[in-house]
């Protein structure tokens, strides 16, 4: 059986904490994972603690020991050596583990190649809902290279409610507990520096595994216990002269001339803010230690990479892009939560305005998706700052103040007006949403030309439909790629009940109803064509009854039986069902939202084939698709089609998968791709 499960080889360092050690070891061979070893270091202990833990522990723990502390680098890199095992487990010695606590991290481990370190969730062991100092929920550093945690930023620590709960990427993980594949280690260029010593080797041995093209990870499926403080708390002061010693060091390791130059002068300001804080708050044995710590970097001439001209690729690491010093106490943000900015990745949408419309709509749900997803978003309007309309999870503000924000990974423009404001936003990468075909919507004051060289500005156009794709490539934009997305949600599925209920109506109804949706824009297009269908079929067909759907009443609407204003979602969805027809002879070319929410609903939809209605539209079968109006009252083929039996029982039948068959749900896995998050 084992020689199907990888092997673990757990390592464990002790320096005089015999006591700590002992619990540790009591709770790890109750490990339910049938294939581990552990080896222990006894790292220098003033007696010899490795012959009382061996004596203790013979059948479960490899024991070794140095009279001289190699520090935890020199202590885990000699442990490597002796390992066995698929994966090394680097293990605190005052930490406590559950039973299940190593299954996970290797099932997740084994099952992605590109990961190469796994962090567990390490939390209290004398306060057990609260994060832990060291790693918490995964660690990150901001652009000037200071380290803070999920869970844990400065002496901010947070109680574990699930809110950092799932797999995510982290920039470094705690070598208090994680996991690490064996194989990439010689790859990355060794396990830990020497140099370091003690404090920070785990952070640069994770980014040279980062840019190695490895991914290091949390996952909240484990979680591992751990004594606050339990070896540093000794010697304080000297724990702070190695974390400024080995902040810098590994800053001048990690990155190129280029990022140094830009960074460090901030950084320079930051460390004399360090000599002023504890000079003032005096605390004299800290202030020697960052004196020290600072004669040491230069005295040992790690400064000298600086001079050295290295190629390396930092843009894609999940390194937090603002001073978590500054956001901490200047702008009390307290918790990674509030930094707004996610690891995963980070997305800003443009939107024209705040108003209530379908292709705002559509932008929010994609946003609910990434933030359920996990990624940060930013919703900025052209004109306007907030929306009340819409349940929207993400933070919404005028664009303006986007100046003033983090840069995004990804800026995606959505309507033809916003996409001239993508040259002046700063972004990764910048993306046009062409939701609306433009250049046919707005024939008017000059705007068709405008519109057609928004669809030619240098970023990558996303599309919907084969129709809008093949229109973008006419203006001669190439660099298109499309997407495929649905708002038919299970409220639009009619029961069986309500299948036959509409179907009684359709059969033996005198009257036929017809239903018209009609959105802002219509007001420039269309609507002399639906007047005209309107007062024909009125004229010589009589028995009709039309219902207008739109957000305030116009001079045409007079001529319909009855309005409606601006209903919810729930009453159009009444709306579809009640109705026998859908009449749409204006609708939006990129959007066919009406036809494909009244097909849903067990409603015909009549239209011309204007912007590629027949992409999703069975002509006879649940559309009627006329390219000579005078069809519809002289043929009479809206009752016709109706009168047909077998061909509404299909309507009736179908329409929701019809429907749903043009639309996929994956909007968010398209995105994903198209954009290059994941």
């Amino acid at each position: 059986m084992k020689k199907n499960i990888p092997k673990v080889s757990v390592v464990i360092l002790n320096f005089n904490g015999l006591q700590d050690t002992v619990k540790c070891l009591n709770s790890l061979i109750k490990t339910k994972y049938p294939n581990f070893e552990i080896i222990l270091i006894d790292n220098g202990s003033k007696i010899n603690e490795a012959v009382i833990l061996e004596n203790r522990f013979k059948d479960f723990v490899k024991t070794y020991r140095f009279k001289k502390n190699l520090g935890f680098t020199g202590g885990n890199n000699w442990a490597l050596k002796k390992t066995t095992g698929k994966y090394i487990v680097l293990l605190n010695n005052d930490t406590k583990v559950t039973p299940n606590w190593l299954n996970s991290l290797v099932l997740l481990i084994e099952n992605d190649k590109q990961i190469a370190v796994v962090q567990p969730k390490i939390k209290m062991i004398q306060r057990k809902n609260y994060f832990d100092y060291a790693g918490a929920a995964g660690g990150f550093i901001d652009k000037y290279g200071f380290p803070f945690t999920r869970g844990r930023i400065f002496n901010t620590q947070e109680v574990d409610t699930g809110q950092y709960d799932g797999t995510w990427p982290i920039f470094w993980a705690s070598g208090s507990a994680c996991i690490i594949r064996k194989s990439i280690i010689d790859k990355v260029g060794g396990l830990f520096n020497e140099d370091l010593f003690n404090y920070m080797e785990e952070i640069d041995f994770c980014w040279r595994v980062w840019r190695a093209g490895y991914k290091v990870v949390f996952t909240s499926d484990s979680t591992v216990y751990h004594k606050v403080a339990a070896s540093a708390s000794k010697n304080v002061v000297l724990k702070r002269y190695w974390e400024h010693r080995n902040n810098l060091y590994i800053l001048i390791r990690n990155l190129d001339r280029r990022a140094l130059i830009k960074i460090l002068p901030a950084r320079i300001g930051q460390e004399i803010v360090a000599y002023v804080y504890y000079f003032v708050s005096r605390q004299r044995p800290y202030l020697k230690s960052l004196f020290f710590a600072h004669l040491d970097f230069i005295k040992h001439g790690f400064y000298i990479r600086l001079f050295r001209k290295r190629g390396l690729n930092n843009d894609k690491l999940p390194i937090y892009p603002g001073s978590i010093i500054f956001d901490h106490y200047l702008k009390k943000k307290k918790t990674f939560s509030t930094l707004e900015w996610s690891s995963k990745g980070n997305i800003s949408y443009l939107v024209f305005n705040t108003s209530k419309n379908t292709g705002s709509e559509i932008v929010f749900k994609q946003a609910n998706n990434f933030i359920d997803k996990g990624y940060h978003v930013n919703i900025f309007f052209l004109l306007g700052r907030k929306q009340n309309w819409f349940k929207l999870q993400a933070d919404c503000d005028n664009f303006i103040l986007a100046c003033f924000k983090k840069a995004p990974d990804v800026l995606i423009a959505t309507f033809w007006p916003t996409a001239y404001i993508l040259y002046f936003m700063r972004a990764k990468k910048k993306f046009f949403f062409s939701q609306d075909w433009g250049p046919s919507m707005h024939n008017f004051i000059g705007f068709k030309k405008l519109a057609e060289y928004a669809y030619k500005l240098p970023t990558k156009n996303i599309v919907h439909s084969k129709f809008m794709e093949s229109k973008v490539k006419e203006i001669g934009n190439s660099n298109v790629q499309k997407i495929t997305y649905c708002i038919l949600d299970k409220r639009f599925r009619m029961s069986q009940q309500e299948k036959q209920n509409s179907l009684n109506r359709k059969f033996y109804n005198r009257r036929t109803k017809v239903l018209s949706v009609i959105s802002w824009y219509t007001t420039v297009k269309g609507t002399d064509l639906l007047t005209k269908v309107v007062k024909m079929l009125k004229n010589k067909n009589g028995d009709y009854s039309f219902t207008l759907v739109s957000r305030e009443k116009k001079p045409y609407s007079k001529l319909f039986d009855k309005f409606i204003s601006d209903p919810p979602k729930e009453e159009i969805i009444k709306l579809y069902r009640k109705h026998d027809v859908l009449l749409s002879t204006s609708r939006t070319e990129g959007m066919p939202i009406p036809g494909l929410e009244a097909m849903a609903s067990g409603c015909l939809v009549v239209s011309t084939n204007n912007g590629g209605v027949l992409e999703y539209a069975k002509n006879n079968h649940n559309a009627i698709i006329v390219n000579n109006l005078e069809d519809l009252w002289e043929k009479d083929l809206i009752r016709k089609t109706i009168r047909n039996t077998n061909k509404t029982k299909r309507l009736i039948k179908n329409g929701f998968d019809t429907a749903k068959s043009f639309w996929d749900d994956k909007i968010t896995d398209d995105l994903e791709k198209i954009i290059g998050i994941n």
